[in-house]
């Protein structure tokens, strides 16, 4: 999983695949655009790991084994 919540706090921490490495701020505001007005709970964390997957994929970054 790339993005995890801390269901304490709220809080959201992403971890790239090493082919992303260096876009970290361009992953924050893509996820921001896109997850802006929806709660931090399972199902939008889950959704986010998708949204991420494909655009990686789409990017052309690959994801090695353990990395997902």
């Amino acid at each position: 999983m790339y993005v995890e919540s801390n269901k304490r706090t709220g809080e959201i921490s992403i971890s790239l695949p090493t082919g992303a490495q260096g876009r970290e701020q361009e992953v924050q505001q893509l996820l921001f655009q896109e997850f802006a007005y929806e709660d931090i709970n399972k199902s939008t964390v889950d959704k986010m790991n998708q949204f991420l997957t494909k655009w990686f994929k789409e990017q052309g970054i690959e994801i090695l084994e353990g990395e997902a």
